[in-house]
């Protein structure tokens, strides 16, 4: 009975441990993102985000492509702004900085917060 119990604590154990995998989850990027677009996210869901940096606005702006992560369709077109503006700058290309896209804001690891400023309807 002893034997039995210690076989069943390591197979719960190795479930948990599986589950709780650090590794990060990227799902089939849709063909209609681009191929320079981030994944946030994880198993549960998450967006696709690129972002670019336009010489014509602030520092704190940058312009943002903001795809579903399944079928990749356009969730956000349009310029988002750093606050706070003290802190301007945002790394381009690496995923790890970044958080979540919550529909209006994409958050930063750091604290910061990118806000939306254009008005986009992806239905239309």
């Amino acid at each position: 009975m002893f034997r039995y119990k210690i076989k069943w604590f390591f197979f719960v154990l190795t479930i948990l441990l599986a589950s709780c995998s650090s590794e990060s989850y990227e799902p089939t990027r849709p063909t209609s993102v681009p191929n320079e677009a981030m994944w946030l996210g994880g198993i549960d869901g998450g967006a696709w985000v690129l972002l670019r940096k336009q010489e014509n606005q602030p520092d704190y702006i940058y312009y943002a492509e903001v795809y579903g992560d399944q079928a990749g369709d356009p969730w956000y077109f349009g310029r988002l702004e750093v606050i706070p503006h003290s802190k301007p700058n945002v790394p381009l290309n690496i995923s790890e900085a970044y958080g979540v896209w919550d529909g209006d804001n994409l958050l930063l690891e750091d604290g910061r917060s990118m806000r939306t400023i254009d008005k986009f309807d992806p239905f239309n």
